[in-house]
C-alpha cells in the first residue's frame, strides 16, 4: 500500500510543484510559439525559438520528474532505516 504521495515525499514540496508548472507552461508557450509564431508573426526566428524553448524546457522536466524520483526513493529509504515506515516520520 506504498501511497507515492506520502507525508514528507520531497515532490510534495510547493517549491518543486512549481518549478514542474512553470516547466509546463513554457513547453506550452514554446509549442504555441512553434505552431503560430510564424504564421501571426511571419518570423522564422520567433518559430525557432519557441520550438528551442519548447525541447529545453521539456528535457529541464523530465531532469526535475527524475531527481523528484530519486529523492522520494531516498526519503523512504531514510525513513525504512529510521523504523518510520509508516510515512509518519521517525
Amino acid at each position: 500500500m506504498a501511497d507515492p504521495r506520502r507525508q514528507g515525499d520531497p515532490r510534495n514540496e510547493p517549491v518543486y510543484r512549481a518549478i514542474l508548472a512553470v516547466l509546463v507552461a513554457s513547453v506550452l508557450a514554446g509549442a504555441v510559439l512553434t505552431l503560430a509564431g510564424e504564421a501571426l508573426t511571419g518570423s522564422q526566428a520567433l518559430a525557432n525559438a519557441g520550438l528551442g524553448m519548447a525541447l529545453v524546457c521539456g528535457l529541464l522536466y523530465w531532469v526535475f520528474r527524475l531527481l523528484g524520483r530519486r529523492a522520494a526513493r531516498r526519503a523512504a529509504a531514510q525513513r525504512q532505516e529510521h523504523g518510520g515506515g509508516n510515512g509518519e516520520g521517525g
